[in-house]
């Protein structure tokens, strides 16, 4: 039986997982939320949590979107509570939409690891098709994160955005935006949203390349 993912607010195992990580101190976390709005303290306590976990390698920055609106514009934030993934070259566009209850802080600790370089298990040639795309493309990924399938899909839909300038992914609490899960046709959980299309989601980076490469040239 494969080992369980990391639960939110197990510090000490979100260290470990950390503990190596090369260039960790070039990658940033950035919440965006209200200060009344009911749920932001629990996501803002396990983004914190996964930050101190680092041994103050990695910054939690913090907007109030009421306060601060110029901070959603900037970077682009549709929904809150959102956790935002900077690396070292800026943005990655790697957001985090709801809850990060259960195992939420196993997928943020995954997103951080590839952003600050980690090995993205994804061959140079579907890094470079995925770089040649000719259109800026936002995924939906919808989750539930008391699945303990969510950190590897977390993990292999991350890798295929950042090998391109031009991919952005919302991965989205599915269970705390029932409204956009139903308009977007979400029957199952996990599942990703591919230029209009809402389609079964699998662990594993280079059948996601394939997939969201056909979608895109329209072959399907």
């Amino acid at each position: 039986m494969a080992p369980q993912p990391i639960r939110s607010h197990d510090v000490p195992a979100l260290a470990a997982a950390l503990e190596n990580v090369e260039n960790l101190d070039q990658v940033r976390l950035a919440f965006f939320g209200r200060a009344t709005a009911r749920g932001n303290a629990k996501v803002h306590d396990v983004a914190n949590e996964v930050a101190l976990a680092t041994r103050g390698r990695v910054w939690l920055d913090e907007f109030d979107v009421d306060d601060e609106p110029w901070s959603a514009e900037r970077f682009g934030i549709r929904r809150t509570p959102c956790v935002a993934v900077l690396g070292p070259e800026g943005d990655t566009g790697i957001r985090f939409d709801g809850g990060l209850e259960g195992f939420g802080a196993a997928s943020l600790t995954v997103a951080l690891r590839l952003a600050a370089g980690a090995d993205p298990g994804l061959a140079p040639r579907f890094r470079t098709q995925l770089g040649e795309l000719a259109e800026p493309l936002r995924l939906l990924l919808f989750v539930d994160h008391w699945d303990a399938r969510t950190p590897a899909v977390v993990r292999a839909v991350a890798a295929v955005v950042l090998a391109s300038p031009l991919l952005r992914v919302d991965i989205v609490t599915a269970p705390d935006f029932p409204v956009l899960s139903r308009a977007c046709g979400v029957a199952y959980l996990p599942a990703l949203r591919v230029a209009g299309r809402t389609i079964p989601v699998v662990a594993d980076a280079e059948v996601l390349t394939h997939t969201i490469l056909t979608i895109t040239s329209g072959d399907v």
